[in-house]
């Protein structure tokens, strides 16, 4: 005897949980094997035998149903001989119903001397379509849930002979004597999570299979909590809920037997990690020089010059521009060491839906500057620039349970009191999920902020767009100097930390007010 490849469409696991699919929690005796005769199938009669009736006395051998691991063992015996030797069978298998709705789960050459057995696993739940449509389960608590085993000669035209047997209750399944109690639910450990909105539930439920046949049903359910909440698969004891924002939640796990309900609840805490951004950059490529705003005629190059170009004797032409970020969004080229920013102050904390822990005071960043100088002379021009990084007051830190505050400012390197860029923030949580931001900043350079929850940005704002402005010659000289010395430019804005990511790019005033 010889099993050979297994026909399986469908292959699906249950753990120990899904096992009470519908039913109980099995005993030592609930699980003990099931073994009924398997018959002929009498062709006087009416066949075939969908709910396992044989019309037949004449029995060939048993089938054992037998509690396995992730569904059952169904084995057929065949004691008694009398099935056709050197031929392949295939073993069906459907949940007891008014229509055949079977499918192989083996093949199976019952030898030369039509005797041995053979045993073959049947996963559970156990899908089948039915031949009208729809479907039918074994195992999932509903239906007879008792199983029908036919044995047909593969690949025939049924002409050959049938055996059946059943129907045969599942291992497990039938409740033992007793009154029905109620099922026993455990909604899991109390939870702190950090950094994430999923959540892993680790729910329970038993039951003693009572009423017959078991309907256990699972659902889960928010009880309290700052905004609703998405399940996996709100009727699975074990699953996945998304909470979209910090705060306090509380969920309720619910189960019933159809008779009687139970049910348990579990408090998860969610805190969400934030960091907020404050940015000031140069969108065009290059800027005026405010010392040497237009080119100039001299005997030899300035003295401001020569520490990086030496000294160049005249009559030439001098110009000079300072370098600019080249970006006019939020974000630039990070090519190399390249901080495509001015300067950049930035800050962390854990917000728990009513207080702000864990903040981090931050400290500036600021990008190089590079000031190039043009000599001409003789018609043919050179270049030398000048590199330095600015290093001027940035600071964070914590007004209150709720807010928190972030100030930049960094100047034009190589220039003495040269006027600094500027730019202020203020951040307050009004409540679980909304965001309160008020900036003020000067007119010039460009400015913005960006928001990050649990390490994925949530909201992008340039708060003041100068891509347009002029920002050579004297026209350049006014912008930079009018812009620079007025915090005239203020946003406010109302942020709700659980909608899509958002990016705000305003239009570009051609000149300053």
């Amino acid at each position: 005897m010889r099993l050979r490849t297994a026909v399986l469409t469908t292959a699906l696991t249950i753990t120990a949980t899904a096992l009470a699919a519908g039913a109980v929690t099995p005993t030592a005796a609930m699980a003990a094997p099931v073994t009924v005769p398997l018959n002929v199938v009498d062709w006087d009669q009416p066949v075939p035998s969908c709910d396992g009736t044989p019309h037949s006395d004449t029995k060939v051998g048993t089938v054992t149903v037998t509690r396995a691991a992730g569904g059952v063992d169904v084995t057929v015996d065949l004691t008694g001989g009398g099935v056709s030797t050197g031929s392949v069978y295939s073993i069906v298998v459907w949940e007891e119903a008014p229509v055949c709705a079977g499918r192989s789960i083996a093949e199976w050459d019952e030898g030369t001397d039509g005797r041995g057995a053979v045993t073959a696993p049947l996963p559970l739940p156990y899908v089948n379509t039915l031949p009208g449509g729809g479907t039918i389960t074994l195992g999932d608590g509903q239906g007879t849930e008792r199983l029908v085993v036919v044995l047909y000669l593969h690949g025939g035209d049924n002409s050959g002979p049938v055996f059946v047997a059943g129907p045969i209750p599942l291992p497990g399944t039938a409740p033992e004597p007793g009154p029905n109690t109620p099922p026993r639910v455990y909604a899991g450990a109390d939870q702190t999570v950090t950094g994430t909105s999923t959540v892993n539930l680790a729910g329970t439920v038993t039951d003693d299979g009572r009423p017959a046949p078991p309907r256990l049903t699972r659902r889960w359910s928010l009880v309290s909590g700052p905004a609703p909440v998405t399940f996996a698969d709100a009727t699975a004891a074990a699953t996945r809920a998304v909470m979209p924002v910090a705060g306090t939640y509380t969920l309720r796990l619910t189960a019933s037997d159809g008779q009687l309900t139970a049910s348990d609840t579990v408090v998860i805490r969610v805190r969400e990690r934030y960091r907020i951004e404050l940015r000031a950059w140069i969108p065009q490529e290059a800027v005026v020089d405010p010392i040497h705003p237009v080119p100039l005629p001299l005997q030899a190059n300035s003295l401001d010059s020569r520490s990086a170009c030496g000294y160049v004797g005249g009559p030439l032409v001098q110009s000079s521009t300072f370098s600019g970020d080249d970006h006019v969004g939020y974000d630039g080229s990070t090519a190399g060491t390249v901080k495509p920013f001015r300067g950049q102050i930035s800050t962390e904390f854990i917000w728990d839906g009513t207080s702000i822990s864990g903040f981090t005071a931050g400290t500036g960043e600021y990008g190089t500057s590079h000031r190039v100088f043009r000599l001409t002379k003789d018609g043919d021009t050179s270049t030398c620039e000048a590199v330095q990084t600015a290093d001027r007051a940035a600071s964070t830190r914590q007004l209150n349970p709720a807010t928190v505050r972030l100030t930049l400012s960094t100047a034009m390197p190589m220039i003495a009191l040269s006027p600094t860029i500027d730019s202020d923030l203020l951040v307050g949580f009004s409540n679980a999920r909304k965001l309160t931001v008020y900036a003020h900043t000067d007119m010039f350079p460009s400015h913005g902020f960006r928001i990050y929850k649990n390490d994925a940005i949530i909201y992008t704002r340039v708060t003041r767009n100068v891509s347009c402005v002029p920002v050579l010659g004297w026209p350049g000289f006014w912008s930079l100097v009018s812009g620079l010395n007025w915090m005239g430019n203020n946003v406010t804005v109302t942020i709700d930390t659980a909608a899509p990511p958002a990016t705000i790019m305003p239009a570009c005033r051609p000149r300053l007010p």
